[in-house]
């Protein structure tokens, strides 16, 4: 099923909404359990708002639910000329901010791109820490160490090929064991993918304040789950106060200026974010976390609760925008028109004629269509094209034959031209706009009906 018209819109404004509920059930439970220290959780499920703004899956279910199984759509997404002309608007200023997110994007991938071409040799310590962090963890992706002299402080970035970036200045064996662990572990846990689908998703919900305060958070916890593995575990390779003292350190050389590339994982993106780390680390105890499995399920049980949360937060919205729809729709009657008498004329066969016959296929815009349509519902076909000047004959068959039925086409511009009667109701709407056109039928009754409807174009 393929997107069109004002669909794009509706896809990204029920993807933020359902992000931003995810974020805020989140936030909720986060406040919970960081104070009875079960962090594992909160790391775990942090995840899971995530896919809340990569998956749409509460547009995919309205979408499912306006397309009918007779192939008729129920109208939920259609728009009006004002509302038209909002969405023009605030497509041109999302597309604005999507290309202004592109161009930092360019900006700051040139720069990582330039500060690895000016890269230097690793020194032979540093490489034998590398590979013996690595071999010692077991780790299958193996990653590479460069020094560099514009480089302020330990980064790393790629997520196929991670290449770990070290100031050029000379480290103690010790401090070099915790820098270097500290982006290795980052690479255990696959937060640079998962930072690279967040900075994207950035560039979509430029204008989503919520989204911005979710980065921050993710990205903190996943600094906590490094900082946990290095310093927090009983086999981690340094204690707390070892650990920060070598952060703190290096923040001090920098100035606390931190990172600025939204592309690589730092060992601190700034003096606010240490402050933070310690004290989510002050006082943390391994064993009163909770078992893997038992964080797993919970964590599907969170998703599960913002699902359902987020699907009738949906419907609202929709009922919502219906009302708008609806208030600031425009149409236009036409009067009815009566159907000719049509004299029937017997020819005989055989009978001699100059007319050439030709057998022609079957028209391409013939199509047909049997609906129910529920009371103050109405249904719609396909789109399909026509020019100036062209002929749109539509036939509808009510039944009951004594209900208030209403016929028309809608233009490309929202614009509808319908006719009112009960019965059968024939019409012929001359195309007055080049575009995309639709056939719809309303119910105006108080009972449901069914309508077999066609149209021809000529």
């Amino acid at each position: 099923m393929s997107l069109s018209g004002s669909e794009w819109f509706f896809c990204i404004v029920y993807t933020s909404l359902t992000g931003n509920l995810a974020y805020g059930l989140w936030k909720f439970a986060e406040a919970f359990l960081r104070k009875k220290k079960k962090y594992s959780w909160i790391v775990v499920s942090s995840k899971f708002v995530i896919l809340f703004w990569t998956l749409p899956f509460v547009f995919l279910m309205a979408l499912d639910v306006s397309h009918g199984a007779d192939g008729s759509w129920n109208g939920d997404f259609d728009i009006t000329p004002a509302i038209l002309v909002v969405l023009r608007g605030l497509f041109i200023a999302w597309a604005a901010g999507f290309l202004w997110q592109m161009f930092r994007y360019l900006r700051a991938r040139m720069q990582l791109n330039r500060l690895h071409k000016c890269s230097l040799d690793a020194t032979d310590e540093e490489t034998d820490i590398l590979e013996e962090l690595q071999d010692t963890w077991g780790m299958r992706k193996k990653a590479a160490v460069h020094e560099n002299l514009s480089c302020k402080i330990p980064q790393v970035s790629g997520v196929f090929r991670p290449v770990i970036l070290l100031p050029a200045i000379p480290q103690k064996e010790a401090c070099l064991r915790i820098v270097i662990g500290h982006e290795l572990t980052h690479i255990r846990n696959g937060d640079l993918a998962w930072k690279c689908l967040l900075s994207w998703l950035l560039r979509v919900y430029w204008f989503n304040p919520v989204f911005r305060l979710m980065f921050r958070d993710i990205m903190d916890w996943n600094e906590f789950s490094c900082d946990r593995d290095m310093c927090g575990r009983r086999d981690a390779p340094a204690d707390f106060s070892e650990y920060f003292d070598v952060i703190l350190g290096m923040s001090k050389k920098d100035g606390g200026g931190g990172g600025g590339n939204l592309l690589p994982m730092s060992l601190y993106e700034n003096g606010t974010s240490i402050e933070r780390r310690i004290q989510m680390m002050r006082g943390y105890r391994y064993e009163k976390e909770w078992k893997r499995g038992t964080v797993l399920c919970l964590a599907v049980l969170f998703a599960a609760v913002a699902s359902l949360t987020s699907y009738a937060a949906g419907k609202g919205f929709l009922a919502g925008y219906t009302a708008v729809k609806d208030a600031t729709m425009v149409v236009y009657e036409e009067e009815l028109q009566e159907p000719e008498e049509l004299v029937e004329v017997r020819i005989p066969a055989g009978t001699a004629s100059d007319v050439i016959e030709i057998e022609m296929p079957m028209e391409k815009g013939r199509a047909y269509a049997n609906w129910s349509i529920p009371v103050n519902n109405s249904k719609k076909t396909p789109g399909f094209s026509c020019s100036v000047g062209d002929e749109i004959d539509v036939t509808a068959y009510v039944d009951p034959e004594n209900k208030l039925t209403r016929v028309g086409i809608i233009e490309p511009d929202g614009d509808r031209r319908a006719v009112s009667s009960k019965g059968k109701i024939t019409h012929t709407f001359k195309v007055e706009k080049n575009g995309t056109h639709k056939v719809y039928i309303e119910n105006q009754s108080d009972t449901a009906i069914t309508a077999e409807v066609s149209y021809h174009i000529y």
